[in-house]
């Protein structure tokens, strides 16, 4: 899904925070946007796979160090 060196590109990853957050969305922001609710539920609907959600942890980790305020934004309209 996301190599870690795309994590450290603060471009690219304000970019998936807007995206997230209702802006414009690339693939990897749309395919985040769609799977990251159900993990959050501790469900992985297809195509998600044990691979996807060790990243999407690793993402989740990365924002809550890196951009507690946007993640806790982001949290709160995922849960709704």
């Amino acid at each position: 899904m996301i190599a870690d060196n795309a994590l450290n590109d603060e471009g690219f990853v304000r970019a998936q925070l807007s995206c997230l957050k209702g802006g414009k969305c690339d693939e990897i922001g749309r395919k985040i946007k769609r799977i990251a609710p159900e993990i959050l539920r501790d469900r992985c609907p297809p195509p998600c796979n044990e691979c996807n959600k060790k990243q999407f942890r690793k993402i989740m980790s990365t924002l809550a160090r890196k951009y507690p305020r946007e993640l806790q934004q982001i949290m709160k309209s995922l849960n709704g």
